[in-house]
């Protein structure tokens, strides 16, 4: 537990330095990166909302993620289609959208109540943020116009979108199949998305920063 503890400390640091930092940056931000920052406000709004719950005594924070993962990928649907709207059909990236939020709808009403974790919703949401991502990285080779690929906020933003949610599809599948697994493995996953968090959020952190960066290098 004391483990947990820690990485939950390091994790509500990474977080606030995220939110902090897009606050601070948020006039320089571009439509896309504004997105984002509307994901991290999500994103602690979402953390204080389960501090409060648990404050009262409720354990079973699963309500919480049931609201919480169609929402992200509502926001995250916006900003790829701002970054991919000039690349692939734009009716595609809202179809898409669309479709997962009717899946999640569907799966609370009828497959799985608010009580339950998303473990359904969830893993297809991870895998359609990932094609967005990819989808993006090709966009960015096919139009080969960033001088320096670790300048710019998006590339760290992008990066580590996909990189959290292939781990979230892997967490979400190891989940899943955990339930026959011992105790042990089980808490091997916890920790080990504990650190996913921990690094998205210090990515989105670093994405908000190099936006000044760019600012003074362009002045320079």
């Amino acid at each position: 537990m004391r483990l947990f503890n820690i990485l939950d400390f390091i994790y509500n640091i990474v977080l606030i330095s995220a939110l902090i930092l897009g606050i601070l940056r948020f006039k320089k931000l571009i439509k896309p990166l504004r997105i984002i920052f509307l994901f991290v406000v999500f994103g602690c709004l979402t953390e204080i909302t389960i501090d409060i719950l648990k404050i009262f005594g409720m354990r079973n924070t699963s309500p919480v993620g049931n609201n919480y993962f169609p929402l992200a990928f509502l926001i995250l649907g916006l900003f790829y289609f701002f970054l991919l709207k000039d690349y692939i059909n734009k009716r595609v990236i809202i179809g898409t959208v669309l479709v997962f939020i009717f899946i999640a709808i569907f799966n609370l009403l009828f497959i799985q109540d608010l009580k339950k974790f998303p473990n359904i919703i969830a893993p297809i949401g991870a895998l359609i943020i990932i094609v967005f991502s990819i989808l993006h990285f090709l966009k960015v080779l096919s139009d080969a116009n960033i001088e320096s690929l670790s300048a710019e906020p998006l590339i760290w933003i992008n990066t580590i979108i996909l990189i959290y949610y292939s781990a979230n599809l892997f967490y979400f599948t190891l989940f899943n199949l955990s339930w026959e697994l011992n105790r042990e493995f089980t808490r091997k996953i916890h920790l080990f998305y504990a650190g996913v968090n921990i690094l998205f959020y210090a990515f989105i952190a670093v994405g908000f920063w190099k936006v000044g960066r760019k600012e003074k290098n362009k002045i320079a």
